[in-house]
């Protein structure tokens, strides 16, 4: 199994576009030190040729030209997308399906949470309908469903949709009202090698069932969208705390580092707001992870299982 990071930024990307806090300047100053993050977004292939992305990013575009196998192979037109899962429907999630727009044989996953919010909420599936439409399969939770390609042929993964806290995204009603099935992980087993990955890009909590399910990967990517609960506010942004956007912190007292100890295999931070001191390249963010056994993502990272 192949993957390939094709984003590794939370909302907004890093830089933000309307933000100058003391990482947004340093990327725009200093690369080497904080680098540019698109929309966390994966891609995944079982056989090199065929890829499998998780979450449609709004940066899709760019990150399609930055990973040439995703380009045309053969021919004028073409790609190597066989498939798109979604773990929610926030819009960091999904704006890449309008980009996709010229594909006229998209084949999506979701939970029918998240179904129901792209169609009777932002409408993005009667909208795609005018431009060839959406092939859509549901994913019931905690069940394997064996993941095809826009033609129907097998990809050769697998993919176990299972619930995490979070709720449905604000177009879609209130935010108190999440079910199971608005915020999922996924996790993708390689049908011949057995290898898997478990992508995690937003939890609101920790559970003892995730922590279980999260132990059996072979490779972890998970939520590390604020440092502190309080990332955001000490920037004057009033309300925005990790809890009220349904992330955990990562170095609080009961956090991801504290309390999410893998035994074996590769772990990742991802999803990295912009506004988050693990941005900066060999700081003391960055080796404190490194000595819980985390890495931190960043666009390009490739991995093999």
């Amino acid at each position: 199994m192949r993957i390939r990071v094709l984003g590794s930024g939370a909302g907004g990307g890093v830089p933000q576009w309307n933000c100058r806090c003391a990482y947004c300047e340093r990327v725009r100053t200093a690369p080497s030190e904080v680098r540019p993050r698109t929309h966390t977004s994966i891609a995944v292939s079982a056989d090199g040729d065929r890829w499998l992305i998780c979450n449609a990013s709004p940066d899709i575009h760019h990150q399609i030209e930055a990973f040439p196998e995703l380009l045309p192979h053969d021919g004028v037109r073409g790609t190597s997308i066989g498939a798109i899962a979604l773990t929610g429907a926030d819009l960091d999630q999904i704006l890449g399906l309008l980009l996709l727009r010229e594909d006229k044989s998209l084949r999506v996953y979701g939970t029918e949470r998240v179904r129901s919010a792209l169609h009777d909420g932002l409408r993005v599936l009667p909208a795609l309908a005018n431009y060839g439409g959406v092939a859509w399969e549901s994913l019931t939770l905690d069940m394997d469903c064996s993941l095809a390609d826009r033609t129907g042929a097998p990809l050769g993964l697998r993919c176990r949709a299972f619930p995490v806290a979070g709720g449905p995204p604000p177009y879609a009603g209130h935010r108190d009202q999440g079910q199971l099935g608005d915020t999922v992980g996924l996790l993708i087993t390689d049908a011949l090698s057995g290898a898997t990955v478990a992508f995690v890009p937003s939890c609101g909590a920790l559970t003892d069932q995730l922590t279980e399910l999260l132990s059996t990967a072979d490779c972890v990517l998970f939520d590390a969208t604020l440092w502190t609960d309080d990332d955001i506010t000490v920037l004057g942004v009033p309300g925005r705390t990790g809890k009220s956007m349904m992330h955990m912190p990562l170095a609080e007292p009961g956090g991801t580092l504290d309390q999410l100890r893998l035994p074996h295999g590769r772990h990742i931070l991802i999803h990295i707001n912009n506004t988050n001191p693990l941005l900066v390249e060999g700081g003391p963010e960055q080796r404190l992870a490194a000595s819980r056994g985390w890495e931190v993502a960043y666009d390009g990272l490739e991995l093999e299982l």
